[in-house]
């Protein structure tokens, strides 16, 4: 399975998530346009790869991740060795970026669907 890594950075709470997203559909996000400062920013390691290695590694299996990642790898290689995860499958782009993303503070909402076939 090649799926992606992803380095999402998630704005801490500065009161106006509330005011500024609330109200927004993701039909309008070609002419949302907001700026506003935040208290800071939270660097998560992710993506579909490196969260279904971490989970499977959870459950005593050896995943091997096959992926790519831009030329700031280096906190994703820490943070996979830490958590005891090889990085021997993941190319390195030296010229490009790791794929990203920035998030506005949300409410954690857990929604679990379970089926279970005999």
């Amino acid at each position: 399975m090649t799926i992606f890594i992803s380095v999402p950075w998630l704005m801490t709470d500065h009161g106006l998530s509330r005011e500024v997203f609330g109200s927004h559909s993701p039909r309008q996000n070609h002419i949302l346009n907001v700026c506003f400062t935040v208290n800071g920013m939270v660097e998560k390691f992710g993506g579909t790869a490196g969260n279904i290695a971490y989970s499977l590694s959870l459950l005593h299996e050896k995943p091997i991740i096959l992926a790519t990642i831009g030329k700031d790898y280096q906190g994703y290689f820490d943070w996979l060795e830490s958590n005891s995860l090889p990085s021997e499958g993941i190319k390195i782009i030296s010229e490009e970026f790791t794929a990203g993303r920035i998030l506005p503070p949300i409410k954690p909402t857990i929604r679990l669907r379970i089926h279970l076939e005999p």
